[in-house]
């Protein structure tokens, strides 16, 4: 493979996971910002309804005694149809009034509001469950146009880092082409000839060729004192004393 074309390769992986952790760090924010939009709202209508029970408690009534709350939790939930349940409990957490889905799912965005007796002690709360399908739905719209605009990016990204590598190294790609070339002459039993920089080239490439010139010329000299080696007789081993 080309060096610039390895260069273009790792630039796009860079790219691409630099681009990738944006996007879905993006989407995380976004999420819950549309999540704590939701539970602003449904916390608005939590503290309507509060208000409501908390006047019924002011009065002497129980929550089961006051017969306008019933009305109140269901204009609740035909005023928003995002709501999925309702739930006014005692101190004790129990449930003693409800309306819309008796089990709401375990993912449902809850907002909740205080209830207080007449004497400010603690009376239970409001509960309110919203449904995340909008959220869900916002989220996922964005995720595929996100990730449309970040393979766009990061394919033009790419492109214009492989012309710009291939432009700028231009003449440092050269030189280790024709080093890698040399050396693998060299390998293969053949020597060429390394031919001397200009002076006026660039200082990478005066280093690159007297490297060149040293690696042939230890290569010449390895080969050489094989040579040598193979021509030499090697010394007769004495033989054994006899004992």
């Amino acid at each position: 493979m080309r060096l610039s074309l390895k260069i273009a390769a790792v630039l796009g992986l860079a790219l691409a996971f630099g681009v990738g952790l944006t996007v879905f760090l993006s989407l995380a924010k976004v999420e819950r910002t549309l999540e704590e939009l939701v539970a602003s709202r449904l916390a608005v209508a939590a503290q309507d309804l509060a208000h409501t029970v908390n006047g019924a408690l002011a009065l002497g009534l129980s929550v089961e005694e006051a017969r306008n709350l019933p009305e109140a939790l269901a204009a609740a939930l035909a005023a928003d149809d995002q709501i999925l349940a309702i739930r006014i409990e005692n101190a004790a957490g129990d449930a003693v009034l409800q309306a819309g889905a008796s089990a709401p799912p375990n993912d449902a965005l809850v907002a909740e509001a205080p209830l207080t007796t007449a004497f400010g002690a603690p009376a239970g709360r409001v509960a309110l469950f919203g449904a995340r399908a909008a959220v869900d739905r916002t989220v996922a719209d964005l995720t595929r146009r996100m990730a449309a605009l970040a393979l766009a990016a990061v394919v033009a990204a790419a492109l214009i880092g492989a012309v710009a590598a291939f432009g700028l190294l231009r003449g440092p790609i050269r030189l280790f082409a024709e080093a890698e070339g040399a050396l693998r002459a060299m390998l293969a039993g053949r020597t060429p000839p390394v031919e001397p920089a200009s002076a006026e080239a660039p200082a990478i490439e005066q280093d690159f060729t007297a490297f060149r010139a040293q690696a042939r010329q230890a290569f010449v000299d390895i080969y050489q004192a094989e040579r040598d080696a193979a021509r030499t007789p090697s010394a007769r081993t004495p033989p054994a004393r006899k004992g």
